[in-house]
């Protein structure tokens, strides 16, 4: 039976309309109609948005992502309204719920803001990978074209280093050739580089075979001179054939190594022609250029060619012969120091036996006749002789008329 604090008056319904209009406005004033029903449910919207009656808003309902609203505090009623027990607010700013119902608290609160972002989470890897039969079979059909494409331009990217490599292997033969072909010849061009480089230094460098070939290119054109000077003392000298004919030939040699002989009667004088000594005639000689001419009664031997004048330059390589040796003959080499209208001066070194012998060139052809007394500047000099040039026995000796020899000169 209701009693008397159990009864309504009218200062109970006016604190209870109070009450539904602040918990109407705490929940945001959506879903709440005039009569203050939260959300369309049967109850009563408590101070602190609660809808007493039914169930908590948001536990069957889908999560929303929106936020939770703020507690608000609930209007005091008026001073002399009477309250009734049951709607009595509690010290935490909550209106007391009907006796025997279990009111929410902050932990139940965080509990379900727990609860509804886990969902929120699960709902969003819901959404990236696909739930029906469908979406699954287009993942699977998407990931397959990507491994097609990108099998494809691998395939691709293969065959065309692989079409490379073919090329480059096809032409490797070819290329190897061509450059075994180059290094070949450029081989041979520095072997001539090379060597013109040196012939120089050879020609200068006078080695064993070059002293070995001038000597039998010449040998069998000098011979050994011996006569007396005034004094009775035995001289020695070379003489060199210029021309010869059937009868006889005619010889060049040194005046200081007959000079004894121009006086009549003068001692005899001998050449020494295929190891036989034959006596020989002083036809004419010419004092200031260190020249005499001999006639030996034998005919047919072998003449030793004159070297052009325009050949000898300052440093040519010359070579001095002398008949004299165990092998026929010796050689000395040097160069032409200076070139001038009365002969050359060179250091080709000039012996007692190497004087009226042949200065040839590298070719073994006679550039000048050896002298050790030829002075055309009024002195002598050691280590540097003068010899008078070749050209000048066709000034007495011999008869040159176009540069030929063809016979002796006026005899004295």
């Amino acid at each position: 039976m209701p009693t008397d604090s159990d009864a309504w008056t009218p200062d109970a319904a006016d604190w209870l309309s109070e009450g539904v209009q602040a918990g109407s406005v705490q929940s945001g004033g959506s879903g709440a109609d005039d009569t203050g029903l939260a959300g369309g449910r049967p109850g009563v919207a408590l101070g602190s948005g609660e809808v007493s009656g039914g169930p908590p808003r948001g536990m069957f309902d889908d999560p929303v992502d929106e936020p939770v609203p703020p507690t608000a505090t609930s209007p005091k009623p008026a001073p002399n309204a009477s309250v009734p027990p049951s709607a009595a607010a509690s010290p935490d700013g909550r209106a007391n719920a009907k006796p025997g119902k279990r009111q929410p608290t902050k932990g139940r609160a965080a509990r379900r803001a727990r609860q509804a972002s886990l969902r929120r989470r699960k709902r969003r890897r819901m959404r990236i990978l696909p739930r029906s039969v469908l979406g699954i079979s287009l993942l699977i059909l998407a990931t397959g074209l990507g491994a097609a494409v990108s099998g494809t331009v691998l395939f691709m990217r293969y065959e065309y280093r692989r079409d490379i490599s073919d090329a480059n292997i096809k032409g490797f033969d070819k290329r190897v050739k061509l450059s075994t072909d180059a290094v070949i010849a450029e081989g041979q061009n520095a072997q001539v580089r090379i060597q013109n480089e040196l012939e120089p230094l050879l020609k200068q460098a006078a080695t064993g075979d070059t002293l070995i070939r001038i000597l039998n290119q010449t040998k069998a054109s000098i011979m050994t001179v011996r006569t007396f000077s005034e004094a009775g003392v035995p001289v020695v000298g070379t003489a060199f054939v210029a021309a010869s004919d059937a009868e006889k030939s005619f010889l060049i040699t040194s005046y200081s190594v007959v000079k004894a002989s121009v006086v009549r009667p003068g001692p005899a004088i001998t050449v020494r022609v295929d190891g036989t000594d034959r006596p020989a005639t002083l036809w004419t000689w010419q004092e200031e250029r260190d020249l005499a001419l001999l006639i030996v009664n034998k005919g047919g031997l072998s003449k030793l060619d004159w070297a052009d004048p325009k050949d000898t330059r300052l440093g040519s390589q010359v070579f001095a012969v002398s008949a004299l040796g165990t092998d026929g003959g010796a050689v000395t080499s040097g160069f032409v120091a200076d070139v001038s209208s009365s002969g050359i001066q060179h250091y080709a070194p000039i012996g007692t036996a190497f004087q009226g012998g042949p200065i040839v060139n590298d070719r073994g052809r006679v550039v000048a006749v050896g002298s050790q007394n030829y002075a055309p500047l009024g002195f002598t000099s050691t280590g540097v002789w003068f010899a008078p040039a070749i050209r000048s026995a066709c000034e007495q000796l011999l008869k040159c008329p176009s540069g030929l020899v063809t016979g002796a000169g006026t005899r004295r």
